[in-house]
């Protein structure tokens, strides 16, 4: 890498030091190079950022690697996120719960936020639930009246999740009354993301074949960016969420483009 590359690379990464997203236009204006340059520099040199839709964004994936020691390896671990803002999670599970009723068919999505709507489940309530999570699958395990459609295939020892190509078969004969869908980050310009390739063919699958789909997440998703996007915003029902203040502007933009919040 040359010395003047790297010292753009390194004026891109203090511009998102407090900023999500840069357009390569803004940058190719900043940097007085064309946006072909600009996304030539990240794409060949430079592990830590990455382009998404015509922005180029932080890679948090890398700095977790980073994190773990190498470059290559584990980028997300179900158990580190399962302990982060508890509160906040168990008050999306207690909201997601009240919206289940006698009979219905409901998908819970992998994630560490939506293992708490198994949690709250009562184990008076007669219902059918659809998952692919151990984790998840451990918590309905106590709830006598549930009927358990658990999707199988291969495991995932960091997310803990089952893949399998039989699960597309399986879900479009189903008919989800309510699907609880997690995700990675979303704002009103990316839409919904998420990091796992894998997880988000099962989350558009169950999203086709739902009634109602609501999207259980807490605000530190907003303006967080994953891999790949697999939603807009509008294709929810609504967003379940914690408790916010009403000074959270990003939020209360989304109310404004008509996305309907729990919270």
């Amino acid at each position: 890498m040359t010395k003047i590359i790297n010292e753009r690379l390194n004026r891109i990464t203090a511009l998102l030091a407090d900023r999500n997203a840069i357009h390569l236009k803004e940058l190719a204006e900043q940097l007085a190079i064309s946006e072909i340059t600009v996304r030539r520099n990240v794409q060949e040199n430079r592990i830590g950022l990455k382009i998404v839709g015509g922005y180029v964004i932080k890679d948090d994936s890398y700095s977790q690697n980073a994190f773990n020691g190498t470059v290559k390896g584990v980028g997300y671990s179900l158990i580190t996120e399962s302990h982060k803002l508890v509160n906040e999670k168990r008050h999306i599970g207690n909201i997601a719960v009240d919206l289940i009723m006698d009979g219905d068919i409901v998908f819970i999505d992998g994630g560490s936020t939506t293992p708490f709507i198994a949690e709250f489940i009562p184990k008076s309530l007669f219902c059918t639930v659809i998952c692919y999570s151990f984790s998840t699958l451990a918590l309905l395990k106590q709830k006598p009246n549930c009927e358990i459609i658990m999707l199988g295939g291969r495991y995932n020892r960091n997310n803990q999740n089952f893949y399998g190509i039989a699960s597309d078969n399986l879900l479009s004969d189903m008919r989800i009354s309510k699907s609880f869908i997690s995700c990675t980050g979303m704002s009103l310009e990316f839409g919904v993301m998420d990091s796992d390739r894998e997880s988000i063919a099962i989350k558009k699958k169950v999203m086709s074949v739902s009634q109602k789909c609501y999207l259980a997440a807490d605000t530190s998703k907003i303006d967080r960016v994953g891999a790949a996007f697999f939603a807009d915003l509008k294709q929810f029902d609504a967003l379940i969420t914690n408790k916010y203040s009403s000074d959270n502007s990003k939020l209360e933009s989304m109310k404004k483009e008509g996305l309907r919040v729990f919270s």
